[in-house]
């Protein structure tokens, strides 16, 4: 199955009207995304935060669509995805013989968003997921890219990842992780056979393509941004 990969919108529906357009050009009714879905200014307000989910969402209601929330996405949009049946946020999809595994938000940052989690309680989810997971392909998808790859340095030149994340990838070694988060590290990278691609912000006019199937991320941009 092929799918578009979308992440940290951040309220840009401009960019939003540009992906459905690419989607729908390239023929592609699957959509991966992958949280931040409020505007920078606005996250902290969470009625207005969840009001930014229900619009994004509603914008991509054609689709075929799996979410995940993002570390400034309310912790209620959980139960909005819920709603729409469109959850992936620690939960496991199978596409004939390929599990997404899927587990949103962050570690604490320095700016106190509202979907933060302990290094623990991400280990614990995702050790418990992949767990259960059976089939022999298996794509990690995750806001918070793995700690110290070429994925999750900032602009001053910090690793921001997630050391739980990149314990998981070590001790299961997943076909391919998908994230997003760290905006300037767009990219790839490789944790042991682990494919890593931090697919960038759509905010700043970036996405990704995935072939579930056969295992293949293109990272993708608009020739405008």
């Amino acid at each position: 199955m092929k799918f578009m990969v979308l992440a940290d919108i951040h309220g840009s529906m401009e960019k939003l009207d540009k992906a459905v357009e690419y989607a729908r050009k390239e023929d592609i009714m699957s959509i991966l995304l992958l949280g931040d879905l409020p505007s920078y200014g606005e996250f902290r307000d969470l009625d207005r935060n969840i009001e930014w989910c229900e619009k994004t969402l509603n914008k991509l209601e054609d689709f075929n669509l799996l979410a995940i929330p993002g570390n400034c996405d309310s912790p209620s949009i959980v139960d909005e995805l819920d709603e729409r049946e469109i959850n992936l946020h620690k939960k496991i999809k199978v596409f004939d013989d390929t599990s997404l595994i899927g587990l949103g938000g962050s570690t604490a940052t320095p700016y106190q968003t509202p979907f933060e989690l302990g290094e623990g309680e991400i280990h614990e989810n995702l050790d418990n997921l992949m767990k259960k997971t059976k089939t022999e392909k298996k794509i990690l998808v995750v806001h918070q890219p793995p700690w110290n790859t070429r994925c999750d340095v900032t602009n001053v030149g910090v690793h921001a990842g997630s050391t739980a994340i990149r314990d998981i990838i070590e001790e299961y070694q997943p076909d391919l992780v998908v994230c997003s988060h760290i905006h300037e590290s767009r990219g790839k990278d490789f944790i042991g056979e682990t494919e890593i691609y931090n697919t960038g912000a759509l905010l700043d006019g970036y996405f990704s393509t995935l072939d579930s199937g056969d295992l293949i991320v293109e990272l993708q941009e608009f020739d405008e941004k």
